[in-house]
């Protein structure tokens, strides 16, 4: 992962340059605010937008990322080439999942990377939810507002993702504890602390078996981060990275998943619910919420890769940013690699008095279970290109055009031979509905709604018809 500077009087190389201001949202101080959740505080949030920040771009240059530490920016676009775009959208829309992703070339940023001899342009890049009822791009992008339901929308899983491990881990006699406590069963496979059998379902014992597996994983933990060997596994550090754990979870493909999840039972106590994180040799509690400082865990899906770099698609619960008003952008792209605090499990496990912490954290990376595949997010959308002729404001454009992408979509990337060819008439009906728009477009069309109209465009000039 490459960082540049945005060019300015002063500025310290590298530096990038930008047609357009950067867009992220920033956290700024405020006096009033009580416990964290991260990028909020406990009264009103106090968000901005922020128009200067540096530039996170991956080893190849092939996409790049506002630099945004989600406890301080939350990034609402990236930058990529169309044809990297192209890519990600194919894999992601094979799988199910319900977003794709369009450029502006009106909006670019440039940068050289080291050794380069020319200098690398990439455009801004825009989310789309083509689901019903959603249907919207951009910063009008909705999404699941938990990061487990997000997640299924990103990657196209029919159910909870399940690890991607480098070995045979015993994992659960069903699929209920595969779901439920594969986290724990993989820690337990690591650092011990009870039995490899099924984790018990009475709450007694459940908790009891949590608490042991915690102790013995946090301790193991701890000891690593002291550079002391590891009290139940003198072997840890090799064996989890076999197994793909904590900072070596590392994805390889577009369309898998990063998770990470606290070990521990929650305990009543005089001062409030607690959780001990003995990786870190503290106590997380609160008099009110214990979620109020305490991660249970958190997802999310990649949707775009680069040598070791990824990019995510993320979401959490908010709850103080929802009365903000922030609703219609709860979502954010982030960036993670393989450098120094660069990795998916450095950037959410390290302790951060600005935000919420996990107790005793383990990472994996996880794949979709159950993938629907190309789908019709609206049954009967085929045949909507009529809708852009009556469309009554900006919104209205874009879900047309939402369900145009799907239609192309569902042709042009399909398995099945007769599925790979579309009728040649609703075809050139949408293409001729879209050309129609852009020659003669309302006065209220967004510029990024334009953009999206060409990329939908586009798609449908690539999807094959039957030869006359």
């Amino acid at each position: 992962m490459h960082y540049f500077n945005a060019a300015a009087p002063g500025a310290f190389a590298p530096t990038y340059t930008s047609t357009s201001p950067l867009e992220a949202h920033a956290w700024v101080p405020d006096p009033a605010a009580g416990v964290g959740y991260t990028f909020l505080n406990a009264g009103a949030p106090n968000i901005v937008g922020s128009t200067t920040t540096g530039l996170r771009v991956s080893v190849n240059g092939r996409f790049a990322v506002e630099d945004s530490p989600v406890t301080r920016r939350q990034a609402k676009h990236f930058f990529a080439t169309a044809a990297t775009v192209a890519q990600w959208n194919r894999t992601l829309a094979r799988q199910g999942s319900i977003f794709q992703f369009f450029t502006d070339p009106a909006h670019t940023v440039t940068f050289t990377l080291p050794g380069a001899g020319a200098p690398t342009v990439l455009q801004r890049a825009h989310p789309a939810n083509l689901s019903a009822p959603v249907q919207r791009i951009g910063n009008e992008v909705t999404t699941t507002e938990n990061c487990n339901g997000t997640v299924l929308e990103v990657i196209g899983s029919g159910l909870q993702p399940t690890p991607r491990l480098g070995a045979a881990v015993f994992l659960g006699t069903t699929p209920a504890q595969q779901q439920t406590f594969f986290e724990y069963h993989v820690a337990n496979h690591l650092s011990g602390g009870v039995a490899a059998a099924d984790i018990p379902a009475a709450p007694a014992a459940l908790a009891a078996a949590q608490d042991a597996i915690a102790l013995n994983w946090g301790q193991d933990l701890a000891a690593l981060l002291a550079h002391a060997v590891p009290p139940h596994n003198a072997a840890l550090a090799g064996n989890a990275m076999t197994l793909g754990v904590n900072t070596f979870a590392r994805p390889t493909a577009v369309g898998q998943a990063l998770y990470t999840g606290s070990l521990g039972a929650r305990h009543a106590a005089a001062g409030g619910p607690q959780v001990q994180d003995h990786a870190n040799g503290r106590l997380l509690t609160d008099p009110v919420d214990l979620n109020r400082v305490l991660w249970g865990f958190h997802w999310a899906g990649v949707i775009g890769m680069d040598g070791t770099d990824y990019l995510t698609l993320e979401n959490y619960a908010r709850n103080g940013e929802n009365a903000f008003g922030q609703g219609a952008e709860l979502f954010y792209f982030n960036m993670y690699g393989t450098g120094v605090d660069e990795s998916w499990h450095e950037v959410w496990a390290t302790p951060n008095v600005l935000s919420k912490g996990f107790a005793n954290a383990i990472s994996l990376v996880v794949e979709a279970a159950n993938p629907p595949g190309l789908r019709y997010f609206v049954l009967g959308s085929k045949n909507n290109h009529g809708d852009l002729a009556v469309a009554a404001h900006d919104q209205h454009v874009q879900q047309a055009l939402c369900q145009g992408l799907n239609y192309a979509n569902v042709h042009r990337y399909a398995d099945a031979l007769p599925d790979q060819f579309a009728d040649r008439g609703r075809r050139n009906a949408w293409i001729n509905a879209i050309n129609a728009l852009l020659a003669a477009p309302p006065a209220w069309l967004t510029p990024t709604t334009t953009a999206f109209a060409q990329h939908v465009l586009n798609a449908l000039n690539h999807v094959t018809v039957p030869p006359l």
